[in-house]
């Protein structure tokens, strides 16, 4: 008895145990969490965690997921997972500063209107509306949104573009809800961006037809507080979040000067400079037409540029083979023929880097007589490529687009370099100035940096012709109307998303492209393409063989004799076996061929019945051997 009771209380005491352990637990490691992912997806990066630890203000995070519409889509149900495990992870970091509701949009519902108001994108499935987003404000109500966490493709949903840039997105708004206000950039060219009357002395001032201001300053203006400087000046202005330099050309020693030293404070650059600035018109004289011709057209910074660990390579203009667009020109005959103009490049996919959030998101960039960029030896930053030419390039002297440029010889004697060629890239790093004796004279009294204060973020583009309105936008004029533009490049979303990047500060710049969350069976993928590897030249042969029976029947069932009456009925003994001979060939062909397709999925088979021998039996035999194990080191422990 003394043992039944002794059982009893011993049972009842390990439940209580049991259940105050995992209450103990449960409240105080509630945020003790182990990410054992590859690449960490669910721990957030150094960048994001400061972030999140540094808001100043109540931020409300509202995520909008239809449940019921996503049960007929798994991808989506796996990845809402991950999504609200990050988002979870930010408002553990905040301190509770992050206020995260999650609201489920059911159809007709309160929550939808709400939904739709918040500028939440639904996206129509069979059977509902799916809702996937998120919106944010702040403490004075400004709002930003992440319309929707993937996008549509053909029939179905995909997550593959954003997935590896969700911590940066929802980084970049969580910034921009704790700094509201409107990033101020500085905007300094030798080209007239706001539009200018050209100068002609034979004609009358109101009658010259005014140069149109270029519109990538009104998609800026959208975003930011821009501030148009002049290249005469001879400081920039500290309180720029960021500065963006178009075709430099001749700028002076001080002014090169100022801008250096904005970048060795800290100062974030956008830099397009170009070897062959078409948009460049300073050379020109209406009272001699020709008179252009023959004269640079380039912008040079390679002063600042080499001091800083890169440089565009001089006096050359790239050349793309593969991406060349295609124009029409004269031929001999006086008839326009189509020509790639291996000079002005379309650069699609494969020419853009993935890994950075700048060029993740774009799609295709139009580039005309660009220029290259290139690391120089001893640099002290980083130079990373985010735009590149295919291999099949050149560069290509720029003489050759001083007078009239043949595209059509260009294409002719092009000889390919076998090497691609950076048209854009990030510099980042500590770096010296590149004035280390001190300011120019002239330059304006003030404390001279030597070297940068800490890294230095400088993104070059080798091309400012690119910026002009007929490179990335469309007029749709119909009988004399206007009926609005249409994007045709990505030219200007590059400037927009280089300056979001730059302007939102170290934490922002320092957050790369993540892992992706959905892992295929790469083991059964590599199965998969060896069984092909093995057994396609084995079905190439069976074909071939099973052809040839098909034409020995063809051929057997057109021999007939003529003087026999019956031969359209029959063969002869001979041409009997050889035909049944046939049939039996191409029976055994069918035969084998549908055993190679068998073949194909035995490994994979195998591999299946293999997981499941060692989920099903495996691991519970090793259990129970260990418990055993135990159990006997135990007793004897006891008996010792």
């Amino acid at each position: 008895m003394g043992k039944q009771v002794f059982g009893i209380v011993g049972g009842v005491i390990a439940a209580i145990l049991f259940i105050s352990v995992n209450v103990v637990a449960n409240n105080s490691l509630r945020s003790a969490r182990i990410d054992l992912t590859e690449q960490s997806l669910f721990t957030l990066s150094s960048g994001s965690t400061n972030i999140a630890s540094n808001i100043d203000e109540e931020l409300h995070l509202y995520y909008y997921f239809s449940k019921g519409a996503a049960r007929q889509f798994q991808e989506v149900v796996d990845y809402e997972r991950r999504v609200r495990d990050v988002l979870e992870e930010y408002v553990r970091r905040s301190d509770g500063k992050i206020v995260l509701e999650v609201i489920d949009p059911e159809p007709f519902s309160e929550n939808e209107e709400r939904a739709v108001r918040d500028g939440i994108a639904g996206i129509q499935t069979m059977t509902d509306t799916l809702y996937f987003g998120m919106c944010g404000t702040n403490a004075t109500d400004d709002r930003q949104v992440i319309p929707f966490f993937g996008e549509r493709v053909g029939g179905g949903i995909s997550f593959a573009a954003k997935e590896r840039f969700l911590e940066y997105d929802i980084s970049r708004l969580l910034h921009s809800l704790a700094h509201p206000q409107k990033a101020v950039v500085g905007v300094l060219s030798s080209l007239p961006l706001e539009g200018a009357a050209p100068p002609n002395p034979m004609m009358p001032q109101q009658q010259q037809q005014q140069l149109p201001r270029w519109k990538f300053l009104d998609q800026l203006s959208n975003f930011y507080d821009v501030r148009m400087l002049d290249t005469s000046s001879a400081e920039i202005d500290s309180d720029l979040d960021a500065l963006v330099l178009v075709h430099p050309r001749e700028f002076s020693d001080t002014l090169q000067y100022a801008i250096d030293q904005y970048v060795m404070r800290g100062g974030k650059l956008v830099a397009f400079v170009d070897p062959n600035c078409d948009a460049d018109m300073s050379n020109a004289d209406p009272s001699n037409p020709m008179g252009q011709f023959g004269k640079s057209k380039a912008s040079d910074l390679n002063k600042l540029f080499k001091a800083w660990g890169f440089e565009v390579v001089p006096n050359k203009v790239v050349g793309d083979y593969d991406n060349g667009v295609q124009i029409q020109v004269r031929g001999a005959d006086g008839r326009a023929v189509p020509v790639n103009y291996v000079a002005w490049v379309q650069l699609g996919d494969d020419a853009l880097d993935r890994e950075d959030p700048v060029t993740s998101l774009l799609q295709n960039l139009l580039v005309i007589t660009a220029g290259s960029l290139r690391a120089t030896a001893g640099a002290t930053t980083t130079f990373t490529p985010l735009v590149e030419t295919s291999e099949n390039s050149m560069e290509i002297d720029v003489g050759r687009f001083l007078f009239q440029p043949n595209p059509q010889e260009m294409l002719e004697s092009f000889v390919s370099g076998k090497t691609p060629l950076p048209v854009a890239a990030r510099i980042s790093g500590e770096t010296a100035s590149a004035f280390p004796d001190g300011p120019p004279s002239g330059a304006p009294a003030a404390e001279h940096l030597a070297a940068s204060n800490g890294p230095i973020h400088v993104i070059t583009v080798a091309d400012a012709d690119m910026l002009a309105d007929q490179w990335w936008l469309r007029e749709n004029v119909v009988a004399g109307f206007n009926f609005g533009s249409r994007v045709i490049s990505d030219n200007c979303d590059l400037l927009v998303h280089s300056i979001e990047n730059l302007t939102g500060g170290e934490d922002l710049i320092s957050i790369r492209a993540r892992g992706k969350f959905s892992r295929p069976f790469d083991r059964v993928d590599e199965i998969e393409r060896d069984a092909r590897r093995r057994f396609t030249d084995k079905q190439q042969e069976l074909q071939r063989k099973m052809q040839a029976a098909e034409e020995e029947i063809a051929k057997l069932g057109q021999e007939r004799d003529p003087n026999d009456p019956n031969a359209q009925f029959l063969f002869s003994p001979e041409q009997q076996a050889a035909y049944e001979n046939a049939l039996e060939t191409r029976t055994t062909l069918r035969r084998q061929l549908r055993d190679v397709q068998h073949d194909m999925d035995k490994d994979i088979n195998a591999l299946g019945r293999k997981l499941k021998a060692i989920n099903i039996f495996a691991v519970p035999v090793l259990v129970s051997i260990l418990a055993i194990g135990l159990g006997i080191w135990r007793v004897q422990r006891r008996g010792q």
